[in-house]
C-alpha cells in the first residue's frame, strides 16, 4: 500500500507520489526531489497554485516548524521554470 500525505497548501490527499516534498536546508525552503532528504519535510502539490498558496499563507513555516524568515528563493525561482514550460 502507497503512503498517503496531505498537500499543506489545498489540504487535499494524495498518493506520495502525486506531491512533492519541500524541506529546510540552510535557512531556505527547498524541494527534495527524491524525497531522501534528512529532516521533517512538508508536502505540496508540483502546481503553480499550490506552491503560492503555501508560500502566501506561510503554510510551509508551520508544518515544518520554522521560523517565519525561512528564504523562498528556491521555490520561486522553480515556480518560474514551471511557469515557463507550461
Amino acid at each position: 500500500m502507497e503512503a498517503i500525505r496531505t498537500c499543506v497548501a489545498c489540504r487535499a490527499r494524495e498518493k506520495r507520489a502525486g506531491l512533492r516534498r519541500v524541506v529546510v536546508v540552510n535557512n531556505e525552503y527547498v524541494f527534495d526531489d527524491k524525497a531522501s532528504m534528512p529532516g521533517r519535510g512538508a508536502w505540496v502539490h508540483d502546481s503553480v497554485e499550490c506552491v503560492q498558496k503555501a508560500i502566501s499563507r506561510n503554510t510551509f513555516a508551520r508544518a515544518l516548524r520554522v521560523a517565519a524568515s525561512v528564504a523562498t528563493h528556491n521555490l520561486e525561482n522553480r515556480l518560474k521554470l514551471i511557469m515557463d514550460n507550461s
